[in-house]
């Protein structure tokens, strides 16, 4: 082997390790979020009735971010101390449209309709 050679394979050898580490990186970052999601199921399970959690998994199966909106704000609802009991479904009802009215007013279409121009101005000879 020559000196190039030998650099080449060094080089490929850091490579594959950098490649290596970035994927126990990875492997690791999947396994805490995991965690973490487990536990924040663990969380609302012990918070919600039975009927409320179904309606969750339900709301989860059309839309995932609204689950996970609902499950955050459940938490932070236990977190500040306003939730002392477990959570029937009627109170997750309206929890749900309280969110539903806060996301309404943040959501604001405009339409802005495009204006008829004449076409006096314009020479359309035919």
């Amino acid at each position: 082997m020559d000196a190039r050679e030998e650099a080449h394979a060094k080089q490929a050898a850091q490579m594959q390790h950098s490649q290596e580490q970035q994927m126990e990186a990875m492997k690791a970052q999947r396994e805490q979020q995991e965690a973490r999601e487990n536990q924040k199921k663990m969380i609302i399970r012990q918070l919600l009735e039975p009927e409320a959690l179904e309606r969750l998994s339900r709301i989860g199966l059309v839309k995932k971010e609204k689950q996970d909106a609902i499950e955050e704000a459940i938490i932070r609802k236990v977190q500040a101390g306003a939730l002392s009991t477990k959570m029937d479904d009627n109170t997750l009802v309206k929890m749900i449209d309280e969110l539903d009215a806060s996301s309404a007013n943040s959501r604001n279409v405009k339409i802005q309709r495009k204006r008829q121009d004449s076409d006096d101005d314009l020479d359309l000879d035919d």
